[in-house]
C-alpha cells in the first residue's frame, strides 16, 4: 500500500508533472516554454502577424474567407450527437457562439427536420461570468446513472485543463464538488490510484497534496466519504476510457438526423 502510494506522489514530483523545461538544453527557443510571459507573447503576436499579412493579401482572401464562413456557420449542418441516458447532446459552434453550447434534446425531437434544443452549458456566457477564455475540452459521464459528470476547460485551449464536476440534472456545476486545478495538466496520478483499487489512499494522499488539490478531493457528503470516493472513482475511470469532445457515449445507439447524409459538428 506505501510503494502505490509513494509511486503516486512520487508522479507528481516527476519532471512530466512540474512541466519544467531543461535548462541545460541547447535549443535556442527554450525561452519560448513561458507560454504566459509578456516577451513570449509579443514574439507570437509578430509572427501571426507576418503570417496574417502573407494570407490575406491576395486578392481571392476576402471571397475564400467569406465562403468559409458561410459553412462554419452555417445552420444547415448537421448536428453530431452522444447520447447520456435519455438525452442526445451536441456542442454547437456558430457566429453567436464562437466557444460554443453544450446542448440536449430528446431523440423524438433529434428526428425532426428542425430539433427543439435545450442549452446545458453556455460556454461563451460561461466565460463571460467567470471573465476567463474557457474553451471546451470534453466531458466524461459517470454511468449508469448519467446524472453528473467530469466536465473538462482549458484557459485559451491550452493542453492544461481545469476539471469540474457537473450535474446534468441541474444544468449546474456541483458547490463544493470534484475539481482539479489546471495545475494538475493530467489526473493520470489520481486514475492510478483508483485503478489500483486502493481508494484508501485517497484520503492520505489528498493532505500531502497543495490545499487547493486537497479541497478539491475531499468527501463533499458529510458522514459519507466512502460513498463520494466511489463516486469520483468511476467518474475518473470512465475519463480514462472514454474521452468525448461532446459527451457522453457514441456509437451505433447514435440516431440519424431527419435527412441526414453525412455529419459534422
Amino acid at each position: 500500500m506505501n510503494r502505490v502510494l509513494l509511486l503516486c506522489l512520487g508522479l507528481l514530483m516527476t519532471p512530466a508533472f512540474a512541466a519544467q523545461p531543461d535548462d541545460t538544453s541547447d535549443d535556442p527557443h527554450l525561452w519560448l516554454e513561458d507560454v504566459t510571459g509578456e516577451k513570449q507573447i509579443a514574439w507570437v503576436r509578430e509572427r501571426n502577424a507576418e503570417s496574417t499579412r502573407l494570407l490575406t493579401s491576395g486578392t481571392a482572401f476576402p471571397a475564400l474567407e467569406r465562403r468559409i464562413l458561410s459553412i462554419l456557420d452555417s445552420k444547415e449542418r448537421i448536428p453530431t450527437v452522444t447520447r447520456i441516458g435519455d438525452h442526445y447532446y451536441n456542442l454547437w459552434r456558430d457566429a453567436a457562439n464562437p466557444k460554443g453550447v453544450w446542448r440536449r434534446t430528446t431523440l423524438d425531437e433529434y428526428r425532426k427536420a428542425e430539433p427543439a434544443w435545450e442549452t446545458v452549458i453556455d460556454i461563451d456566457a460561461l466565460a463571460k461570468a467567470e471573465k476567463e477564455n474557457w474553451v471546451w475540452h470534453g466531458a466524461a459521464v459517470l454511468e449508469p446513472e448519467d446524472r453528473v459528470c467530469l466536465v473538462s476547460l482549458s484557459r485559451g485551449g491550452a493542453d492544461a485543463d481545469v476539471v469540474r464536476e457537473f450535474d446534468l440534472d441541474r444544468k449546474a456545476f456541483v458547490d463544493d464538488g470534484f475539481s482539479l486545478p489546471d495545475e494538475f495538466s493530467t489526473d493520470e496520478w489520481v486514475r492510478f490510484v483508483l485503478q489500483e483499487n486502493a481508494l484508501e489512499l485517497v484520503e492520505e494522499a489528498r493532505r500531502r497534496v497543495s490545499p487547493s488539490a486537497a479541497r478539491s478531493i475531499a468527501a463533499r457528503e458529510p458522514g459519507a466519504p466512502a460513498k463520494r470516493r466511489r463516486s469520483v472513482a468511476g467518474l475518473v475511470h470512465q475519463a480514462q476510457r472514454r474521452r468525448h469532445r461532446g459527451g457522453g457515449r457514441a456509437g451505433p445507439e447514435a440516431p440519424t438526423a431527419a435527412g441526414a447524409t453525412g455529419s459534422a459538428e
